[in-house]
Formats: C-alpha cells, structure tokens, sequence
C-alpha cells in the first residue's frame, strides 16, 4: 500500500513503485525488439524486416551513427508504421548503451522514461 493522497497525481505513484505508464510499457518493448533486432536474435522471420544502411551504401553516409534505413514517408499514418518509427529512435541511443547485455539496456531504457514523469 502506498497511503498517498488519493487525489494526487498518479504519475507520483508510478515513480514510488517504479512502475511504467501502458504508453512506456510499449516504447519499452518497441526498444528490447531493436535491441534484439541489432544483435540478430529475434526469429528469422524479422530478418528483412529494416534495412541496414551498409546494405544500402556502399560509402560511406552522414548517416553511418544510424545504423539502420528508414524510408521517406508522406503521410501520418506511415511515421506512425514501426519501419518508420524504430530505426529514427535507434538513432537517438547512443552506441555505449546499445552494447550494454539486455537486462541492463532494459533497465537503463526503464529508469530513462521513469525520468519523465
């Protein structure tokens, strides 16, 4: 039990129990799927999934830090589309935390969205 007033935020609670919001929840997993996807160990059915940018040029880009392709979209419904909406936010991670083990990448992705609240 936390005895917090029953009308406040009930984002103060999810930072005492350390508990992720459903939205989170999602870009958490969203995250562990690239993860997974970058190390080669989700099912085979995904391995077309994204585009690598070395599949695409053979020099070198100012895009080489992404890692991977994302095509050019015109409508809202497609930067919403998860070939979209992944490769732009593995661009964002930095490449220390992304050769962290899975256990500690979850962790640090969890306590990163837990600092938005």
């Amino acid at each position: 039990m936390t005895f917090i007033n029953r009308t406040s935020s009930a984002s103060n609670i999810f930072i005492l129990l350390k508990i992720l919001k459903v939205s989170d929840l999602y870009q958490l997993n969203l995250e562990k799927f690239m993860y997974k996807y970058n190390a080669d160990i989700l099912p085979s059915s995904f391995d077309n999934f994204f585009s690598k940018l070395y599949n695409i040029h053979d020099h070198g880009t100012r895009q080489v830090s992404r890692n991977f392709h994302h095509k050019r979209v015109r409508t809202d419904y497609g930067k919403k589309m998860l070939q979209y909406v992944r490769p732009v936010a593995w661009g964002c991670i930095s490449n220390n935390i992304k050769m962290l083990p899975l256990h500690t990448f979850s962790n640090h992705v969890k306590s990163r969205l837990l600092c938005g609240y």
